[in-house]
């Protein structure tokens, strides 16, 4: 199995940030699952990012570490990556020697970032969405930003190259960002290359998107839909997907001119966009594929 080498939003954003600040960067995770402890995997690849506060539902320290050190889908912590995790006597974890402490608190007002000294909360459970309650995280809880790794209905989406330099150096007073979806982090550096090179008129995107924990191991009944009843486990469900309107939110321009589903698939890791396109400018395939090369 390859070495883990995860690319996200949460992950990309708060980089840009560390470019931004030249110091270290000190992490804070809500939410301890599979995206952060992704992006805890992640932080290990870096030397000006750590994570330093997490804040999880787990019964207990040796669940957290169990479920951090074994993945189904991403392999051992300690045979791809070679780290090691001790218990630490006051209930916090070292990994390598790096200390991070363990909170498991559901309110979002009682949680003490700054106790920490935590920059940035990454905001990874998937229940809080709003810049409101995000929010919470800088006002209350004392953190710098927060960074939703889910779209959100109000806080600015960064796709991070994208839309990202405007966002992050004209609008430094922004607290929440949200990280998009990421089908949306997929579609919109495509688009983004073909939209300045040859214009978008229309484009249809086809998301072919692994399983997520939100459906069913087995048939059972779901508020959704019907087809959203069926077993991930040996079905093709097709399904609606927020990146075709979530797009306009990244690149104005498109708009109205974007439009798509997404197909669930019986599979535990990664996903694709096929997208169809049909631009202003007359081109060539030799010409595209020139402009991502140089775009890349």
């Amino acid at each position: 199995m390859p070495p883990f080498t995860p690319a996200f939003g949460a992950q990309n954003i708060a980089q840009e940030n560390i470019l931004q600040s030249a110091d270290h960067a000190r992490i804070g995770i809500d939410g301890f699952g599979r995206i952060g402890r992704s992006l805890l995997r992640a932080s290990l690849l870096r030397d000006n990012v750590s994570v330093v506060a997490i804040n999880h539902t787990c019964s207990s320290v040796e669940e957290v570490i169990h479920l951090l050190m074994h993945d189904s889908t991403l392999g051992a912590l300690d045979k791809l990556m070679g780290h090691k995790i001790d218990i630490l006597p006051n209930g916090s974890i070292a990994i390598d020697g790096q200390q991070t402490a363990l909170m498991s608190e559901r309110n979002l007002e009682k949680l003490d970032w700054a106790k920490h000294r935590v920059d940035y909360v990454a905001e990874c459970t998937g229940k809080f969405r709003s810049t409101a309650l995000v929010s919470k995280h800088v006002t209350v809880g004392g953190a710098k930003k927060g960074l939703i790794s889910a779209p959100s209905p109000d806080a600015p989406n960064i796709v991070y190259k994208v839309n990202s330099d405007n966002y992050l150096r004209l609008c430094k007073e922004t607290m929440v960002y949200s990280c998009a979806s990421c089908p949306t982090n997929c579609l919109a550096p495509i688009a983004k290359v073909l939209q300045h090179s040859f214009g978008i008129q229309h484009a249809f995107m086809t998301t072919v998107h692994a399983s997520t924990q939100s459906q069913h191991v087995l048939d059972g009944y779901s508020t959704k839909d019907m087809r959203s009843e069926r077993s991930i486990m040996g079905n093709i469900i097709p399904t609606t997907t927020g990146a075709a309107k979530a797009i306009k939110t990244v690149l104005p321009k498109l708009a109205g001119r974007v439009s798509g589903i997404s197909v669930r698939v019986p599979t535990a890791n990664v996903s694709m966009v096929d997208l169809t396109v049909e631009t202003v400018q007359s081109t060539s395939l030799e010409e595209i594929m020139i402009k991502f090369r140089t775009s890349a």
